[in-house]
């Protein structure tokens, strides 16, 4: 009886996370806007190449945080010790950080690298949001954050590529106070244990290595890419490149909402037959979303660039290259929270980080000759590797490989312009006849959703 109220409260709070996710993709979109309008692609592309090595910095200097330690507080492991040794390890990448900006003359970097600290303690947060079934809490938080970094990022507009890594400075730095005030009680639990336990440590290490390599792997759609174009491309096609991954990465707002969900569930519930009940559900919807709403942004993808993004008129077929790929990117997301929160992601390591290895591979073979044309279908056929070997391994791909018979439709939709948008018409029951979506998929997101205007 428990479980089932925990199962809808589950299902309540990811509606509340996605509905919080759309506001924040608009904001994102907000983001974008004053990039591209109020600073020169040079900056905005030299900005966006930093900020996409301090990710991938972060995700191995926090060791898959939030996402590992949601299963470690759940499953009762020693928390402190991890704390601890993260806080080792963040102390000397930031000492490391400020010598290297020191050296080359990045000393503009310096309140990014010092925000490290800020978002260990962030991390913990979150964390603690989601294992007590707070999904929106957990959005809200980014929600604020792009609003933030929006608003500061247009006071800093004088200051170019400088300006832009400031405003995500100073939001992670400040925003880091209300999230200790609201978990006070649970971080300080944490904290007032100072201890080290090296096989603690060392298990943690084992898990939270493999959850960065997952995230980082599947991260490369943004992050590991742009890193490779500020590279060995310009400046000016790393700005390109952030617009059009960023307006295509809309496509998994559905998948990145149902994740959260799948990753405190995978954690909790321990019925195998349930569990992947779950996951197949999960999986079903995703597509049915992710299908529908990359048909809207192709056909609508030439309107939104002359209306909002007229420096970056041109770029639109890229949009729809990427399209592809973001809907096998969007079960693969589904699949890898599901074994983070599981503790199993040992399984999807190698599907997914010899697809990071292909990307990044064919990055530096078909950028110089294709330029974004190579980067764009690097990207998409790496997801399409990963969605495929990761299926299988799951024992889904019997189930979803016919999601390959649609995909035609995303660059007809694409040629089509706005009459592509009659696509979905033909689309939907072709998922239904394929069974990729089955009516009480949809029955289960309509009664939660009713549930709640009820309240």
């Amino acid at each position: 009886m428990n479980n089932k109220i925990q199962m809808n409260e589950g299902k309540k709070e990811t509606l509340y996370y996605f509905v919080l996710n759309i506001a924040s993709k608009a904001i994102v979109y907000l983001m974008l806007l004053v990039f591209a309008n109020f600073f020169t692609k040079e900056a905005y592309g030299r900005a966006s190449f930093i900020i996409s090595i301090f990710y991938i910095i972060l995700m191995f200097t926090m060791l898959g945080m939030p996402n590992t330690m949601i299963s470690w507080i759940v499953k009762r492991k020693d928390t402190s010790s991890v704390f601890y040794f993260l806080l080792l390890i963040t102390g000397i990448t930031i000492a490391a950080g400020s010598i290297f900006s020191y050296i080359y003359n990045y000393v503009w970097i310096l309140p990014l690298i010092f925000a490290l600290l800020f978002l260990l303690i962030t991390n913990f947060g979150l964390a603690l949001f989601r294992v007590n079934h707070k999904h929106h809490f957990f959005q809200l938080y980014y929600t604020i954050v792009n609003l933030s970094i929006l608003i500061l990022a247009y006071f800093f507009q004088d200051g170019g590529a400088a300006g832009i890594v400031n405003a995500y400075a100073l939001t992670y730095i400040w925003l880091t106070l209300p999230i200790v005030f609201f978990n006070r009680h649970q971080i300080w639990r944490i904290v007032k244990r100072v201890r080290i336990d090296f096989e603690v440590i060392r298990l943690y290490f084992i898990k939270g290595l493999a959850t960065s390599l997952l995230v980082s792997s599947i991260g490369f759609l943004m992050w590991v890419d742009s890193s490779i174009l500020g590279l060995i491309s310009t400046f000016e096609n790393v700005a390109k490149y952030s617009v059009v991954s960023s307006i295509s990465n809309g496509i998994s707002i559905f998948s990145a909402s149902i994740s959260v969900f799948m990753l405190t569930r995978s954690a909790e519930v321990e019925d195998a037959m349930l569990s992947k009940n779950i996951l197949n559900r999960s999986t079903r919807l995703a597509i049915f979303f992710s299908v529908s709403v990359a048909l809207v942004l192709n056909s609508l993808i030439f309107i939104l660039m002359k209306l909002f993004f007229k420096q970056y008129i041109g770029t639109e077929i890229f949009v729809m290259i990427l399209s592809t790929g973001m809907i096998f990117y969007s079960i693969t997301m589904l699949q890898c929270f599901y074994l983070t929160g599981a503790l199993r992601q040992e399984i999807a390591l190698a599907p997914i980080g010899i697809a990071a290895i292909i990307n990044i591979v064919l990055d530096f073979i078909l950028v110089p000759y294709f330029g974004l044309y190579g980067i764009c279908i690097a990207t998409a056929f790496a997801h399409f590797f990963a969605f495929f070997w990761l299926s299988s391994r799951m024992n889904q791909l019997r189930e979803i490989w016919l999601l390959l018979l649609i995909l035609w439709m995303i660059p007809l939709a694409y040629y089509m312009g706005i009459y592509g948008m009659f696509l979905i018409f033909v689309a939907i029951p072709i998922l239904f006849k394929l069974k990729l979506i089955e009516k009480e998929d949809l029955n289960v997101v309509k009664n939660t959703f009713l549930s709640i205007i009820k309240r």
